[in-house]
């Protein structure tokens, strides 16, 4: 299985790019090579990041299909601030998107954008919401929810406590549960 970056945790608000690009008009453009499409991830990207401020934009993630991507692309790269994706190593940009769900530590904690009913379930199999690519600003609001309310967002992963609990802690637990 191809690995993700360890910032997999950072990930907020994940897209699939081209799910969303062709809801939004870019169908005329099948031909994934096509000089265009370059322009149409642009503009999604241009369109994202008008919604989203810049100091979140970091937690967004979008996922595009490399399949028949030209060959210069880059695996990851960055647009507006946002960390963009082609799937090189997956079969597709779905399996990618499913296989990030799997591998984020606090999954409760993304909101998915895809129309992909195998996403949208891997979703809700993690306890991520989804919302279908007609709904994207509602998935940004729900995405960035606690920041227009102004409290603070926390790395998932910070916190944690770093150590096994006790077998007297243990015993305590069994104890309360009947066990």
């Amino acid at each position: 299985m191809p690995e993700l970056p360890d910032s997999v945790h950072r990930c907020r608000l994940l897209v699939d790019g081209y799910n969303l690009m062709f809801g939004q008009g870019w169908d005329a453009l099948v031909n994934r090579n096509h000089p265009g499409l370059q322009r149409g991830r642009e503009t999604l990207a241009l369109n994202l990041a008008e919604r989203i401020p810049a100091e979140l934009r970091p937690m967004v993630w979008i996922v595009f299909d490399s399949l028949d991507a030209p060959a210069h692309l880059p695996s990851s790269t960055r647009l507006r601030d946002m960390q963009v994706f082609f799937s090189r190593q997956w079969a597709s940009a779905d399996e990618m998107l499913q296989q990030i769900l799997v591998a984020h530590p606090s999954p409760r904690s993304v909101v998915v954008l895809s129309s992909d009913h195998a996403v949208q379930r891997k979703a809700s199999a993690r306890g991520a919401v989804w919302f279908d690519q007609d709904h994207w600003q509602e998935a940004i609001d729900a995405a960035f929810e606690s920041a227009t309310t102004k409290e603070p967002l926390v790395d998932p992963i910070e916190g944690v406590r770093d150590r096994f609990v006790s077998d007297e802690e243990r015993n305590d637990w069994m104890k309360r549960f009947g066990f």
